[in-house]
This record gives C-alpha cells, sequence and structure tokens, in this order.
C-alpha cells in the first residue's frame, strides 16, 4: 500500500489530480448508490427527535403567537360588533 503511494506521490501534479477527481467520484457515486439502496433505514429512531425539535422550534412559536393574536383581535371586534349592535338596540328603543 506505502509502495503505491509513493509511485503516486512520484507522478506529475495533473495526474495526482486527475487520481484525485476519479477517487473523489467513485467514492461519491458509491456513497450515493448505498443511500439509494436503503431508502427507508435509519441507525436512530428518528420519530422522538422530530418530535422534540418540532416543540423547540422558533417558527412554532412564532406561529402559535401569530394564531393567537389574530384569534384575539377576531374575539375583540365580535365583541364590539356586539356592543355596537347593542347600542344599535338601545337608540332604537
Amino acid at each position: 500500500m506505502f509502495n503505491h503511494l509513493e509511485r503516486i506521490q512520484r507522478k506529475p501534479e495533473y495526474v495526482r489530480r486527475r487520481i484525485l477527481l476519479v477517487t473523489t467520484v467513485a467514492l461519491f457515486f458509491i456513497i450515493v448508490f448505498v443511500w439509494f439502496l436503503f431508502p427507508g433505514s435509519s441507525l436512530v429512531d428518528n420519530t422522538e427527535e422530530n418530535t422534540v425539535y418540532k416543540e423547540l422550534s422558533p417558527f412554532s412559536n412564532i406561529e402559535d403567537a401569530f394564531n393567537s393574536a389574530v384569534d384575539n383581535i377576531g374575539d375583540g371586534f365580535g365583541s364590539l360588533k356586539g356592543s355596537l349592535a347593542g347600542e344599535a338596540l338601545d337608540v332604537d328603543e
């Protein structure tokens, strides 16, 4: 193995770069092939981790705050509409 590496080190730089490129591309395709070979498998159970991530997500907090604000505004308009309708009934009497 070391003799092979020493032979590669003695070659010109452009040859070493080609060897590097070919080796890198080959390893990339091997990794991608293995990744697509086992699409559903995972080394860890991510269901619990995903739940924790969703609970700790800052976007969920922003979404909850926005939904709460919209609900409060809707309730405010509903009570304002009810009070205005009540005043309109009082004026007519």
